[in-house]
């Protein structure tokens, strides 16, 4: 009873080894705006990057990072301390001339006004910032110092005679004039008047050169805060032999190697989009300028690169990352009929054509005119016979 239930003939057995019927390989006509794009890697970088080479120390202290430099990928805020090197601190602000001398009592300048605009920003008043190093300025310096725990180095010019405070000649020439005076020399007092009028001045002049400073390095100025550390690679007890530390600061570009294929595709004002491969963020970029960036090992020819600014702005803490970008390198005008490249043939005599389908069986061939292409799709444009968006279409003869 079973093998008869279950017994197939040759025939049966035949027709099931056969191949199944081919089905038929259909996609719909769609109208929609097409674009050809190109995929790249794209670096994130700032406009300002700078090398952290630690202060200068005062005599017999040697180069020891003494405090832990700030950690790679921290965001540093102005008036904060990168490090310390010695027992000394090194402060961010935030100004466009770089530190360039010891500023000091007495002192005028560019690098003195942004000192002074620094520190009104930081709320230590340091009276009117008009480039001149006086006592408000030294003044609020202290308190910059003093609220990180330091107290700042004090500037002390020796005087002619080798004095510090002017003191010394003042008294000489004090004593000189009395002696001129018992004699009663007229010629003689009055030169000794005259020198002692040039010492108080000396002393004057001492004074008011005399207080808190700021000793080269103590202070890095980038052009905007906060900042971001790149790089950082001197921890507690070493000897410090080279940069401290590397900073980055500024608005955050991309820049994108160009090939020589896509340099008469990209110009200044085309737009791209950014992406986070991590996080799924996307960014507006417009190329802003291009760039030449020597040759390295694996490319001794060196590239062009396209500068492009982002909305929004990308944060700090991506520096040195990078991000996939799509440039749009054409596009049609305007939404068009789109079908599969594959839809599309050639007939015996030289016309283009679709082949449009309804109930799974073909009717007839719509001769066609073909335009833009991307991506694997072809604009279409009906000569006479009608097609329109949803018709389906042969993929294959």
């Amino acid at each position: 009873m079973w093998g008869g239930t279950h017994a197939r003939t040759p025939d049966q057995v035949a027709a099931d080894a056969k191949p199944p019927a081919p089905s038929m390989l259909t996609a719909a006509v769609e109208r929609r705006e097409m674009t050809d794009s190109v995929v790249l890697r794209a670096t994130i970088a700032t406009a300002s990057r700078l090398d952290v080479a630690g202060p200068t120390l005062p005599e017999g202290t040697q180069p020891v990072v003494t405090r832990p430099a700030v950690a790679v990928g921290s965001t540093i805020e102005e008036g904060s301390v990168l490090a310390e090197v010695g027992g000394r601190p090194v402060f961010l602000l935030a100004g466009e001339v770089p530190v360039f001398r010891d500023m000091r009592p007495g002192d005028a300048g560019a690098d003195i006004v942004q000192l002074q605009h620094a520190l009104a920003r930081l709320g230590l008043e340091p009276g009117a910032e008009d480039g001149n190093f006086g006592p408000s300025t030294e003044a609020a310096l202290d308190r910059l110092y003093r609220s990180k725990g330091y107290l700042a180095r004090l500037h002390e010019p020796s005087g002619p005679e080798g004095d510090t405070d002017g003191a010394t000649r003042v008294q000489q020439a004090g004593e000189r004039l009395a002696v001129a005076e018992s004699s009663g020399d007229g010629a003689a007092i009055s030169a000794a008047r005259a020198e002692l009028s040039a010492a108080r001045s000396a002393q004057t002049a001492l004074e008011r050169e005399s207080g808190a400073m700021v000793p080269f390095g103590e202070i890095v100025f980038v052009p905007t805060a906060p900042a971001i550390v790149v790089t950082s690679g001197a921890p507690v007890g070493t000897r410090l032999d080279g940069p401290l530390m590397t900073i980055a600061a500024g608005r955050s570009q991309l820049e994108v190697a160009i090939n020589p294929a896509m340099e008469s595709m990209v110009q200044i004002g085309d737009t791209a989009t950014a992406e986070n491969d991590r996080t799924g963020q996307t960014f507006a970029g417009t190329v802003v300028s291009f760039a030449y960036r020597p040759g390295t090992g694996d490319n001794p020819e060196g590239s062009t690169v396209a500068v492009l600014d982002t909305d929004p702005a990308i944060p700090l803490d991506l520096v040195d990352g990078n991000l996939r970008i799509v440039f749009v390198v054409g596009a049609s005008d305007g939404p068009v009929l789109v079908v599969p490249a594959a839809a599309v043939f050639s007939r015996a005599d030289g016309s283009t054509a679709v082949r449009r389908v309804e109930g799974g069986r073909t009717v007839g061939d719509v001769e066609i005119m073909v335009g833009f292409s991307a991506d694997g799709f072809v604009e279409v444009t009906p000569r006479s016979d009608p097609l329109r968006a949803g018709d389906l279409v042969s993929l294959g003869r």
